[in-house]
């Protein structure tokens, strides 16, 4: 086999808690979450040396790297062809990361099992600071609130596929901000907790009022700083859409399309069921 490919949804996410082990390490995250109809796709080919490509250009992009130094001690050739940025809140990261994975162990015949590659992807995601519970996500598909940080995945599955969706891209933010301030998870923490407690006890939940639940989480966790971001939620509200921002990234999803004085780019998405697989 001279190329190994693979190929991962895109993922999106309303809420999170972060997650710790015994030894105050974070482990992951819980929350509400869903993969949509764009693709992240990972080509692999041998090299003389390690080299990672993002829609064509040269980039360094350490948690794919840290996937291939975990699977393989071989230079490689990296293409990430991504249908939505990257560090904007579609978990293109993560994406790349699981795709990434597959695409080795096909190419090396290396024999891993799913989750073992999921996991690898899931770390890599953690120790970077880019993610924490888009691979679980992808590698389970649909629109999912997740009751545990572990894979396999624990997730109830809502009746939303297909459901559409506006995504209004303002500009990038990395996740390793927020992941790395003590004070800031803990005051995410907080406000996730009240926010799950909502979305359980909900029956014949909407997407309108997951928007309306994730915004409030996005204020009352502090992760909504960004006054433009704030103000185009506010701009779709009062039109009589429903919006929030995404985690983590500078980008409005909403229930109509934004409106178009705002600069930056929308993207039309729909949720999906689709998973992470071999090419």
């Amino acid at each position: 086999m001279n190329e190994g490919k693979a190929v991962s949804p895109a993922s999106i996410s309303f809420i999170f808690k972060v997650c710790k082990n015994r030894q105050g390490e974070i482990v992951g995250s819980i929350g509400v979450g869903a993969t949509i109809d764009k693709s992240v796709m990972v080509a692999v080919k041998k090299s003389t040396q390690l080299s990672v490509y993002f829609n064509g250009e040269s980039i360094s992009f350490p948690t794919v790297e840290t996937v291939v130094q975990k699977l393989t001690k071989n230079p490689v050739e990296i293409s990430v062809t991504s249908e939505v940025p990257l560090a904007c809140g579609f978990g293109v990261s993560g994406a790349s990361s699981i795709a990434t994975a597959y695409a080795l162990n096909a190419l090396f015949q290396l024999g891993k099992d799913p989750d073992t590659l999921a996991n690898i992807a899931h770390t890599a995601e953690i120790e970077n600071r880019t993610g924490l519970g888009s691979v679980a996500t992808q590698i389970t598909g649909g629109f999912l609130v997740k009751r545990a940080p572990a894979i396999p995945v624990d997730a109830v599955k809502l009746p939303l596929l297909h459901t559409p969706l506006f995504a209004l891209v303002l500009e990038k933010y990395e996740t390793a901000k927020i992941l790395n301030d003590q004070h800031k998870t803990s005051r995410i923490n907080r406000a996730a907790e009240k926010a799950l407690r909502t979305i359980t006890s909900i029956q014949n939940l909407g997407i309108s009022k997951i928007l309306d639940i994730s915004y409030e989480y996005a204020i009352e966790s502090g992760i909504l700083e960004n006054s433009e971001v704030q103000l185009v939620i506010e701009k779709v509200k009062r039109q009589g859409g429903h919006a929030t921002m995404a985690m983590i990234g500078h980008t409005v999803f909403s229930t109509i399309p934004p409106p178009d004085y705002f600069g930056g780019n929308v993207y039309s998405l729909r949720i999906s069921k689709t998973i992470a697989h071999i090419l």
